[in-house]
C-alpha cells in the first residue's frame, strides 16, 4: 500500500473535517460546499502527523504502525511533503475558496 493511502485510510476520528461540514450546514451551506475544504483539513492535519510522528520517534498512529517505521524517514518526510501539496490542491479546487482563505489556509502553515 502506498504510505499517503496507507495514512489516510488509518483509523483517526475525522474530527477536523466533520467540524468543517458541520460549520458551513450552520451557516447554510451544505456538505458538497466545503467537501474539498474538509478533505485538504483532513490531509493537512495528517501530513502533520506523519512529520510529528518522526521528530517524536513514535512508533504506533491511530493502532498502526507510524510512517517512518513501516517504511523509513525518508519515505515519511516525502510522504508528508506530498500531503501538503495535496491539501494545497484540495483547497484550490473548492468551488468556494477564495483567496483570502487560501492565504490564512498556508498562513497557517508557518
Amino acid at each position: 500500500m502506498h504510505p499517503i493511502n496507507y495514512v489516510l485510510r488509518g483509523k483517526g476520528k475525522r474530527l477536523r473535517p466533520l467540524l468543517t461540514i458541520i460549520a458551513s450546514e450552520a451557516c447554510g451551506g451544505s456538505k458538497d460546499d466545503v467537501i474539498s475544504t474538509a478533505l485538504a483539513v483532513e490531509v493537512l492535519h495528517n501530513f502533520t502527523l506523519v512529520h510529528d510522528d518522526i521528530m517524536d520517534q513514535d512508533y504506533i498512529r491511530h493502532g498502526q504502525e507510524t510512517v517512518h517505521r513501516k517504511w523509513d524517514d525518508g519515505v515519511a518526510i516525502l510522504s508528508g511533503d506530498a500531503m501538503l501539496s495535496l491539501a494545497l490542491e484540495l483547497l484550490n479546487q473548492s468551488p468556494n475558496a477564495l483567496p483570502i482563505q487560501i492565504k490564512i489556509f498556508i498562513k497557517g502553515l508557518l
